[in-house]
């Protein structure tokens, strides 16, 4: 009787568990399919949320410091104004999806895809985003200080009134983007290609200096 009512309070403890982990119908785990969801406002900080479909889901709001979202589908997430500090993006299908306005500051996005991405006024300072495809993304107005770039693709990105000081662009491609009134003092440029694009008003822009092809 004893051992019967031992394993009644282990299998209790597993389903409250679970139902702790569980938000409108989605269980907040790695691999979990929450695909057209309402999370809006969750937290849950350090959640790993790796290979896991989030797909035209909404999160906005929402306080997810250090999720692990590595080889995550977020195409089309809803992320707008959520904090994401230091969460890792790594290998993920970000197509299209909304961070304006997100604190993503330290947060990681190596060889991760964002094209198309809206990322207006968004905190970026020290984001790793090497090898990142950020073609055609909008970024205005968002701050990248000291962010790592290199061998980034931002063709076609609208980086207007973007704080680029101090990031490392080495061998982006920044074909077509708009840098107006972009602030790149202090950042590595190495390798990098400018062709075609416009650099109204930015301060430290590089123009026909080694290493910068325009």
């Amino acid at each position: 009787m004893t051992v019967c009512r031992t394993c009644l309070l282990l299998m209790l403890a597993i389903a409250q568990n679970a139902v702790a982990g569980a938000i409108n119908d989605c269980n907040l785990r790695s691999g979990t399919q929450c695909v057209e969801m309402n999370l809006k406002d969750i937290q849950r900080k350090n959640a790993d949320l790796a290979r896991s479909d989030f797909s035209r889901s909404n999160l906005s709001f929402s306080i997810l410091t250090g999720a692990n979202f590595s080889n995550a589908n977020l195409d089309s997430t809803n992320f707008y104004s959520a904090d994401l500090r230091k969460a890792n993006f790594s290998q993920a299908d970000m197509t299209r999806v909304m961070l304006r306005e997100a604190k993503l500051n330290d947060a990681i996005f190596k060889n991760a895809r964002m094209d198309s991405a809206e990322l207006q006024d968004a905190q970026l300072i020290g984001a790793q985003m090497q090898g990142v495809n950020l073609s055609n993304a909008t970024l205005t107005g968002a701050n990248l200080h000291g962010a790592q770039l290199q061998k980034a693709d931002l063709t076609g990105a609208d980086l207007s009134f973007v704080d680029l000081r101090g990031a490392d662009l080495s061998g982006a491609k920044l074909d077509n983007a708009k840098l107006i009134h972009a602030n790149l003092k202090g950042a590595i440029t190495t390798g990098a290609t400018i062709n075609k694009a416009d650099t109204s008003g930015c301060v430290a822009c590089p123009q026909a200096e080694v290493g910068w092809n325009k």
